[in-house]
């Protein structure tokens, strides 16, 4: 029986050669932190990197309906699988890499599908348990426009990368690059971890309202300058 690793060999083997920590969210560079710990078990355990993703979609979503019944010790916990999710978010690249293995399709599927699957499924729960406030019909239509403007803007990436396939391939291609104050915004407000700290401070304070108003506007408004920044590029 082959020895695992310690975890400082596990860092260089696993996350060394990963995404470049400066492309890193916040919390994203949080997780991996803790993730290479999950990778340690993981290395035991009869699970594929794949497998992994679909572990952490179950997760996200027991955690996020736990929101429904807005309790704050309930909240408390779906916030805490919603973020252990996240950390198993980073296991599955770390496996790869330590089992030297290319997931093929599936990884290129089921990858981008959970976080489509997360964002489809997260304001919604969060918003019915906000039912009690007098702003109720607001707040789920907000929650609404969260979900459409942001799986839109998706949407509008993979339209834009199926036209231009070659600044897709460097766009996943490359581990390095200095992010502008725009990017470091986008993905440290709008990207799957970049959910968190908003969602942790709303969950902490009861002020799921202001969670779900904030991105219930801000989310159409990027699809819509993304909309009008591809039209710009394709001189339409």
């Amino acid at each position: 029986m082959n020895k695992i690793p310690s975890i400082k060999e596990l860092r260089k083997i696993c996350q060394a050669s990963g995404p470049d920590f400066e492309s890193q969210t916040y919390c994203g560079r949080l997780n991996r932190v803790f993730s290479i710990y999950l990778t340690r078990i993981f290395i035991s355990l009869p699970f594929s990197p794949n497998q992994i993703t679909i572990l952490s979609m179950v997760f996200f979503t027991i955690g996020v309906f736990l929101y429904v019944f807005n309790l704050f010790w309930l909240n408390l916990l779906g916030l805490g699988l919603i973020i252990f999710c996240h950390i198993l978010d980073g296991v599955d690249g770390e496996l790869s890499r330590y089992q030297k293995k290319n997931n093929g399709l599936g990884g290129q599927y089921v990858e981008p599908i959970g976080h489509d699957f997360q964002y489809a499924i997260m304001f919604l729960p969060i918003a019915v348990g906000l039912s009690h406030i007098k702003d109720f019909p607001l707040i789920l239509i907000l929650a609404s426009t969260a979900t459409i403007g942001k799986l839109l803007f998706r949407l509008l990436q993979l339209r834009f990368f199926l036209l231009n396939p070659e600044k897709r391939r460097k766009t996943f291609s490359s581990q390095k690059f200095s992010p502008t104050i725009f990017h470091k915004t986008y993905y440290n407000l709008f990207t799957s971890t970049g959910l968190i700290a908003p969602l942790l401070l709303a969950t902490l304070l009861n002020k799921l309202q202001y969670f779900i108003i904030f991105y219930g506007i801000s989310f159409p408004l990027i699809f819509l300058i993304l909309f009008i920044r591809q039209l710009i590029k394709i001189k339409i």
